[in-house]
């Protein structure tokens, strides 16, 4: 998750990493553009491509989810 939040804080250095519940959208910590790359970021970490469903696009609001979608992806491996 270092990555993770690095790339995040990055683009707001209001981020707190501890805070794995707060919703990254509706703080507009990405904007479009900067998701794409982020998608790009994740991919690299878990070594495949993520396809974005309705049921895992959730997954990217908070930390919390992005973790557990990391995870899952790890496992699946």
């Amino acid at each position: 998750m270092d990555v993770v939040t690095g790339f995040l804080k990055e683009r707001d250095g209001s981020l707190d990493p501890s805070d794995w519940n707060r919703d990254l959208i509706e703080a507009r910590v990405l904007s479009s553009l900067e998701f794409v790359e982020f998608l790009l970021v994740i991919e690299e970490i878990v070594g495949s491509p993520v396809k974005l469903t309705e049921e895992n696009i959730q997954s990217f609001r908070t930390l919390g989810g992005i973790n557990a979608l990391i995870n899952l992806h790890m496992e699946a491996k």
